[in-house]
């Protein structure tokens, strides 16, 4: 046996810093001293004591302080209870502390309960700049437990400071908030202490050791023999005499931090089964990997978040006659940080193509899929890999075609290879599909859909191959099932992206059960099936060789039955492999059917391609007549209507059950202020319905006290004072009523518009006080207090007029409702309190600009800040157009009008946008800037990802590749912008008259051919129908349908590229009327037709 142990510098010194003289130390165990003498440990509660402690819960949440025993003395808990509302609960006290520059803080834990959100903040003097560690989807330990944060554990999470290095804290928070568990639960903790962490000086060079001995080699070609597994040289490599057991012990001079271990074979004379054990005295070792089958290669070993001094390895099964070791690597804790950190490091240190393109360090994009009103959505990425359901495995297709100039004979081609373009059926369906286009002049075709009940949705992949060379082809198609998700390892938020555990992996020739639940089904039986561990080698190499084994015409047998396995790194991957042989033109095809979550239940088969083929007619068939309900043709930009269909389908895939979210990976929690934006672009699109049961599902989540949720899900409602909230329900419940006209219903949710009044009543209360009068303050009198709902007021919260805005337009559509209700002592007191409210507001506007000294609409009075998307909330669906400083209006948005050409040529500073100035396109559209407008339309649909997906992600990078969190895509709030003024350049009220105003957005090139045609657009006065085109060079005609109730300022129509074109003969219900500096054409009677010359 061979035994090696490995340490910098000399024998002799190393060997008086041992303990050797213990009684019971056997031969080759060692204790090493510490390299440095560790600081004191300061205690800083033991909890023998409460009275420093304060327990608080958020709305209707409950959190109480109690003793219990600890693992010295007493212990605090603290008791949460979830079970009327989400939110959390959290203990705090003053705790001044001045920190190290490294330190670690310690302390024992358990509790009881479900998964939740732990968080361990650091707070400073201001109360306003917080550092944490945050475990979200947290499970306590039963039993006490050490916990030990470093300061690179410690992240510095919101606040307006700019010094991001925790240097002081004032106060000490333990926070519980709701995650998937919920319920009721406690936390326990005991024994906090600080200590610091001396520094070390550099790491010195490893060098092996004799085991047996203690010191370094007397033979120059053993010394020799083992540097060469650490000389950086992949040609070179230490070799064992034989393949008995072997063990080679490392010693890296001191004790070193580490994310992982990379070992490196020589090709066919790896380990097969061997251990890799850690120590920090080369006496007492842990075992940090076992490694069982493995196919020698590069093994790569995540050891997240190690420490030791030591590395042993036990080598106990070679692939072949010996071990071959050319280089063994220490990796960093960046590349042991997750599971995500480490295939990233591989992907960049492998060919690409073989990861998916999330993981090779470049942009990816993906769509959705789903049924109506289903509870779960699979992914499609524009490469053709599908995940079918949240944080779920993905399948990706390859394929592989001879050639001998590989190892083994054949050569795989991925993603990277293909020339790779995008469609949707019919161009606008939520049924997506991926081209590739291979230089071996093959082309494989994946599309996708969703069927089935909304509570068991299945996810339908179709694979089709077509040889479009001029001679036979062989090509073996791979459906790779692997541990990554489509949503890629850039995605944090709610869903982190990336790494999908695959503990259990089990394939027959036509299913797949991952994690012992039921996750596949194939059309056809694969010829070959094959599972592989982590360890046992990467896919892109395994593939190839198993294709020369197995899809030969001498091939031995192999696995075509069923083969399974279960791989402790979670990381298990497997393949279904098709041998197809195509004549010139011909295609082959196969699908897959994946149930769109985990069940248990037996799987159901897929019927023949015939089957299918009605299986996507009948899904295309459902969402045309859910997308059809309005529809919006324009000859000279049919992307237009198609994009707003397509909007439409991912608003109403994105959905939970009835609950509008925002997207399906990074949001899980249906926002008020999403949904109500969004139900107004639904209801103009002829679902109301969708729109009605959203609100019937929230309205409960209202609290006692009047508040309105930012947020709620099944955990219940969400705290965070977001005051925009209550506003936006009001209008939701006012907008509701003026598409559906129905006043039962009206009724029973006034109680909800009444409570949430008097809840702003409340909070505008408290800031029209005294505080609020002097000059620096003025700006904040009578307005919502300071909240967070603005994404951009995160660091801490302001005085929002997107808050405000909402807050009058609740107001105003409270009046509204009293009235429908002939409430009138409510719509007087609501009057009252509008009027007071409108004239705190613009007298803030104008206080707050001053005080600023800006000439243009500030985003937040207390901030001064530019920000345009806010402001528009003033004009729709806020109304205030004609109300607003006109000087101030106009100077913002030419303000936003420059920095928007800035970015447009790339004069400016920014990377980056987000989508959700679609909502600018109606604003400049209600100034009559209509050319800019139509610029902005050009450069937001060219920003569509993939473009034919008509689609976007809530973030839009400049350079498409660079890899950057996107928020969720599709977005369904930024589609819900984009429908919201897309319409609104076809058709918008104006609340100023009571008018609607008809193609006020509708350019000259729109107007050409066939124009435009608008199909039953919803209106409060009903379905509006008309066709806008060119007639020669110098006619515009315009037919508007009978359908519509006719508003009481009638319908407003005019050319802006042509303010002086007449009428070509005088109708008696078609008035001429001047405003704001143009004429504008008055229908006041349907059907009406007219002809406009110049």
């Amino acid at each position: 046996m061979n035994r090696v142990i490995s340490r910098p510098g000399d024998w002799h010194d190393w060997l008086r810093a041992m303990l050797c003289s213990l009684i019971g130390v056997f031969p080759g165990a060692f204790v090493v001293a510490s390299e440095a003498e560790e600081a004191p440990t300061i205690l800083l509660d033991d909890f023998d004591t409460l009275l420093d402690w304060r327990a608080e819960g958020t709305d209707e949440v409950g959190a109480v302080l109690r003793w219990v025993d600890g693992v010295q003395g007493r212990a605090m808990c603290l008791d949460y209870d979830f079970s009327r509302a989400s939110g959390f609960a959290l203990a705090r006290r003053e705790l001044p502390l001045d920190f190290p520059q490294d330190f670690e803080l310690r302390f024992s834990l358990r509790g009881q309960g479900g998964a939740n959100h732990w968080q361990f903040k650091l707070v400073d003097d201001s109360r306003e700049n917080v550092w944490w560690v945050s475990r979200p989807e947290f499970r306590v330990p039963k039993d006490w437990t050490l916990q030990r944060y470093k300061r690179r554990h410690i992240d510095f999470a919101w606040g307006p400071t700019a010094q991001r290095h925790l240097r002081q804290s004032r106060y000490l928070e333990l926070t519980v908030a709701a995650g998937s568990g919920g319920g009721i639960g406690s936390v326990c903790v005991d024994q906090l202490s600080l200590q610091a962490r001396q520094p070390l000086p550099p790491p010195p060079v490893p060098v092996w050791l004799n085991v047996e001995t203690g010191q370094v080699s007397a033979s120059a070609d053993a010394q020799a023999n083992l540097a060469r597994a650490l000389d950086a040289k992949l040609e070179t490599a230490w070799v064992s005499s034989d393949g008995s057991p072997s063990s080679l012990l490392l010693d890296l001079g001191q004790p070193r931090e580490f994310g992982g271990v990379v070992l490196r074979w020589m090709p066919n004379q790896g380990a097969r089964d061997y251990d890799l054990s850690l120590s920090d005295d080369a006496v007492e070792w842990r075992k940090a990997r076992t490694v069982r089958g493995g196919d020698g290669g590069v093994d790569p070993l995540l050891l997240s978040e190690s420490e030791a001094r030591f590395l042993r390895l036990d080598l106990l099964r070679p692939q072949a006659g010996r071990y071959a070791l050319a280089e063994l690597q220490v990796r960093d804790l960046a590349f042991g940080q997750s599971a995500n950190s480490m295939l990233q490091v591989l992907a960049s240190e492998s060919p690409v193509g073989h990861y998916p393109r999330g993981f090779s360090g470049q942009q990816t994009y993906w769509t959705v899929l789903g049924v109506p009103g289903g509870r779960t959505q699979a992914l499609l990425s524009e490469d053709g890999a599908i995940e079918p359901y949240r944080g779920a495995f993905s399948v990706e297709p390859l394929l592989m075609v001879r050639d001998v100039a590989q190892p083994a004979g054949w050569r795989v081609l991925s993603w990277s290879d293909a020339t790779i373009s995008h469609s949707l059926r019919d161009g606008d369906l939520p049924i997506p599909s991926v081209h590739w286009q291979l230089p071996q002049a093959l082309a494989l075709q994946v599309t996708a859909f969703a069927d089935g009940k909304a509570s068991e949705p299945q996810l339908l992949a179709r694979y089709r191959l077509q040889n479009v060379s001029a001679a036979p082809q062989e090509i073996v198609l791979a459906l790779a099932l692997r541990p990554l998700q489509v949503n890629p390892p850039v995605q944090f938020l709610n869903t982190p992206g990336g790494v999908s555990q695959v503990r259990q992996l089990a394939l027959t020739a036509d299913s797949a059960r991952v994690n012992g639940a039921w996750a596949a089904h194939a059309l056809r039986p694969a010829q070959v099936i094959a599972v592989r561990g982590f360890d046992q080698g990467a896919l892109m190499d395994w593939l190839p060789a198993l294709a020369s084994t197995c899809l030969t015409d001498n091939a031995p047998p192999c696995a075509t039955a069923s083969t399974s396995l279960q791989d402790p790194t979670a990381l298990a991957s497997g393949a279904w492999l098709y041998r197809v042989k195509l004549s010139p033109g011909e295609h082959w095809e196969t699908a897959l059917q994946l149930p769109m979550q985990a069940i248990d239940g037996a799987s159901v088969t897929l019927g023949g391609m015939t089957d299918l083929d009605a299986r996507e007619r009948a899904v295309a068939e459902q969402w045309r007549a859910l997308v059809d309900r309005t529809r919006v043709d324009i000859e000279a930009a049919p992307e237009i209507g198609g994009s707003l269909r397509t909007a439409l389908a991912h608003i109403l895939i994105n959905r939970h059950g009835v609950a509008i979210q925002p997207g399906t990976r990074s949001y899980s929690r249906s926002w008020i202020r999403d949904g109500a934006m969004t139900s107004g672009a639904l209801m103009r699109l002829g679902h109301a319905d969708a729109a009605r049961d959203f609100l019937d599902w929230f309205l409960p989540f209202q609290f006692d006290s009047g508040k309105v949720p930012c947020c709620a899900d099944a955990r219940g409602a969400d705290p965070v004072p977001e005051h925009d909230s209550h506003g936006e329900l009001i209008y939701l419940i006012a907008e509701l009523f003026r598409f559906d006209r129905d006043k039962d219903a009206l009724r029973r949710r006034w109680p909800s518009v009444k409570a949430a009044i008097q809840y702003m009543d409340a909070l505008r209360a408290s800031e029209r006080s005294e505080r609020n009068q002097t000059a620096d303050r003025s700006a904040y009198f009578g307005l919502l207090p300071p909240s967070i709902s603005h994404e951009g007021y995160s660091d801490r919260p302001a005085y929002a007029y997107w808050d405000n805005f909402w807050g009058l337009l609740g107001y105003k559509d409270a009046v509204d409702i009293a009235d429908a209700l002939d409430l009138r002592d409510e719509a007087g007191r609501i009057r009252n309190a509008r009027d007071g409210y409108r004239k705190d507001l613009y007298a803030s506007l104008q206080a707050a600009m001053q005080h600023h000294e800006i000439n243009f609409l500030p985003g937040a009075a207390d901030r001064g800040d530019f920000d345009a998307t806010s402001t528009t909330i003033a004009l729709a669906p806020g109304g205030e157009t004609a109300m607003l400083p006109q000087e101030a209006l106009r100077a913002t948005f030419e303000l936003y009008w420059q920095h928007f050409v800035a970015r447009r040529e790339g004069r400016s500073d920014s990377t980056l946008y987000t989508p959700y100035e679609w909502r600018v396109v109606g604003s400049l559209l209600r100034l009559g800037w209509v050319d800019k407008a139509q610029q902005a339309v050009q450069y937001f649909m060219a920003d569509r990802r993939p473009v034919a997906w008509n689609q976007w992600a809530e973030v839009v990078v400049h350079d498409p590749r660079k890899s950057h969190f996107i928020g969720d895509m599709p977005h369904g709030w930024v589609a819900s912008d984009f429908i919201r003024s897309t319409l609104d350049m076809l058709a918008y009220e104006r609340e100023s008259d009571q008018s609607m105003v008809l193609a006020a957005g509708v350019s000259a090139t729109w107007r050409a051919g066939e124009g435009v045609r608008v199909q039953a657009l919803r209106t409060p006065w009903g379905a509006l129908s008309y066709w806008l085109r060119a007639h020669g060079e110098r006619r515009v005609m315009l037919h508007v349908e009978a359908g519509l109730d006719m508003p009481p300022g009638g319908l407003r129509f005019w050319l802006p590229d042509h303010p002086h074109a007449k009428l070509a003969a005088p109708q008696a219900s078609i008035e001429l009327e001047s405003r704001d500096g143009h004429q504008e054409w008055v229908i006041r009677a349907l059907p009406a037709t007219l002809e406009l010359r110049w």
